[in-house]
């Protein structure tokens, strides 16, 4: 196993723990670990909308209407 699939474990189990919905944990946990090897700034488009939907289905989290 290399360093890069043992971060996205690393990060996989720490976002389970959170209220993010299962779909986005793996798609989070690979660019937390592009994060950590290039910086925020290597981010595509397509990567800052995954964070952008994650953050906010943590902020809704438990919110009820």
């Amino acid at each position: 196993m290399n360093n890069v699939e043992e971060r996205t474990i690393h990060w996989e189990s720490v976002l389970m723990a959170t209220p993010l919905p299962g779909e986005l944990v793996t798609y989070v946990a690979t660019i937390l670990v592009q994060d950590e090897n290039l910086g925020f700034e290597a981010r595509t488009r397509q990567q800052q909308a995954i964070m952008a939907r994650a953050a906010q289905s943590v902020s809704l989290a438990g919110v009820r209407r």
